[in-house]
């Protein structure tokens, strides 16, 4: 995992479309260079993972077994910024086509993704 390999993201408005390429494109590694090391990450059933290395682990396995087929779609997105710096991001997203669990296809999920985030000079 190396987060280098990935364009700068210049503004807050873009993590959302970058978790959504990383996502549908199957890489982990995209999706943990989003964040910082010592990242703080909770998923959509409370599973909280505490720095990129575990989110990157998390994510690669997911995106290879439960969701190798899903497809995750950003929609309305908002930023809130709280210094020059620092701003609170928000987007809702849905997510369609993942992997059946004990031969039931789970249903169309939506939510909202918080990302708390900062400039990096």
């Amino acid at each position: 995992m190396n987060p280098k390999n990935y364009p700068i993201i210049s503004s807050p408005e873009d993590i959302p479309t970058r978790f959504e390429e990383a996502w549908n494109e199957r890489d982990a590694n995209k999706l943990a260079a989003i964040f910082d090391e010592d990242a703080e990450f909770v998923n959509v059933v409370g599973i909280w993972w505490h720095n990129r290395r575990d989110i990157y682990k998390a994510h690669d396995y997911g995106l290879r077994v439960i969701f190798k087929n899903s497809h995750l779609a950003r929609g309305k997105t908002t930023v809130k910024y709280l210094s020059d710096s620092i701003a609170v991001v928000h987007a809702r997203f849905r997510l369609k086509d993942q992997t059946p669990l004990d031969s039931k296809t789970p249903g169309i999920r939506q939510t909202i993704f918080s990302f708390v985030v900062h400039r990096v000079d």
